[in-house]
């Protein structure tokens, strides 16, 4: 599944319930290393802190809005990666998270 995407998912909690290899791979992790990372975890602490990163989380899971651009993550050993971006939310028959 997903063999040419590199996919990760979070669920509410920002906690990751899926990643499949290659995106685990990309980040530095094993798939059963990366579950149960919080997405603050990929993160750069100014991004982290800034007023963009809740304003993001509220688009995605109050707005229900979905997001795509250029991305930059930190891999486990502090590296930055740059990374062309999709997020959404699964929404479920009633439109709810």
């Amino acid at each position: 599944m997903f063999k040419e995407l590199a996919v990760i998912i979070f669920n509410t909690n920002k906690e990751v319930v899926f990643s499949n290899e290659k995106m685990a791979a990309a980040l530095g992790y094993s798939q059963e290393e990366i579950l149960h990372l919080h997405h603050k975890t990929f993160c750069f602490d100014e991004y982290i802190y800034s007023e963009n990163y809740q304003n993001f989380w509220d688009s995605l899971l109050i707005l229900k809005k979905s997001f795509q651009d250029k991305i930059f993550r930190k891999r486990e050993n502090g590296e930055q990666i740059i990374l062309e971006s999709v997020y959404f939310p699964v929404l479920n028959n009633q439109n709810s998270i």
